[in-house]
């Protein structure tokens, strides 16, 4: 099995808000364990002789890619707010490859508007626009790595 960077911060991201002490994933060679304000519980299950002791990973503070920022400003007019990711992950326009964007510039979207897909660890979570509003900037490549609470969009608020 294994898991690479990307899918490491993305299971730290996952478990950062959910309610555990610790981690533990086996499967043949590859062992996992993440452990949140306790010592490692091995269970009896480490031979008596000496082998290299398990890691712990921090869950509050994931090392993760630095994500730039997209060409576009990320600065707000009076009447303009950021839509944002809440996780981690690979962020889509469209909901499949070669279709539409869900929404361009110009766009009007209701709070409930599907503006987006975030991908982790193949599961995908639409990103709602949480306004309503008009698109007035995108922010974001398709297929680009985000951080959660990073900005995708801009749009300007409908009073």
């Amino acid at each position: 099995m294994g898991l690479d960077l990307e899918e490491l911060a993305a299971v730290m991201e996952l478990l950062a808000d959910a309610d555990f002490t610790q981690l533990r994933i086996q499967q043949g060679d590859f062992s996992l364990v993440v452990s949140r304000g306790v010592p490692i519980d091995d269970g009896g299950t480490t031979p008596a002789a000496p082998a290299p002791s398990p890691v712990t990973v921090p869950v509050a503070a994931p090392v993760v890619q630095e994500v730039q920022p997209g060409p576009a400003s990320s600065e707000l007019g009076a009447d303009e707010v950021h839509v944002t990711t809440p996780m981690l992950g690979t962020f889509y326009r469209a909901p499949k490859p070669g279709e539409p964007p869900f929404v361009e510039v110009g766009t009007k979207v209701g709070a409930d508007t599907t503006v987006g897909i975030v991908e982790v660890m193949k599961l995908m979570s639409s990103i709602q626009a949480g306004a309503e509003g008009e698109v007035t900037r995108v922010l974001v490549e398709d297929g680009q790595l985000v951080e959660a609470g990073q900005p995708l969009f801009v749009l300007r608020v409908v009073p």
